[in-house]
């Protein structure tokens, strides 16, 4: 598919070395989360060994806990990884929105539902080796 084929629609996360942003593709009503990599930063030192690693380990996992790398493309300015969307963002977002809700952190069921995931995903990581 091509780049022209994706739509960012809306910035959704900052990081260190970039911005996710919420996108779709033409002809299709899936959401999909973009993180766009400017070149000029990456391509520093070893900033390059670092994102190569990291597109070639999501892409190497298939566990339903871990986000799924779709495809990888790269213009002559940036580098865009695009991901599946995981709709609810990240889980210290979801912790805060919980204690803005009901006034007082998770109770244990709900921790325990969370590191079952986080265990679960771990474990098929170690196995991976």
């Amino acid at each position: 598919m091509k780049l022209e084929d994706y739509n960012l629609k809306k910035l959704i996360g900052k990081g260190a070395f970039g911005e996710v942003f919420l996108t779709s593709i033409k002809g299709d009503s899936k959401k999909y989360a973009t993180k766009m990599i400017p070149r000029e930063e990456i391509e520093k030192g070893e900033c390059m060994k670092f994102l190569r690693n990291e597109i070639a380990i999501l892409q190497y996992l298939n566990h339903p806990n871990i986000v799924k790398c779709l495809e990888v493309k790269k213009t002559k300015k940036n580098f865009y990884i695009i991901n599946e969307y995981c709709n609810g963002g990240e889980l210290s977002q979801t912790w805060e929105k919980y204690i803005e809700k009901y006034g007082k952190p998770f109770e244990e069921k709900i921790v325990q539902h969370f590191m079952k995931q986080i265990i679960s995903a771990f474990n098929y990581i170690h196995g991976k080796k």
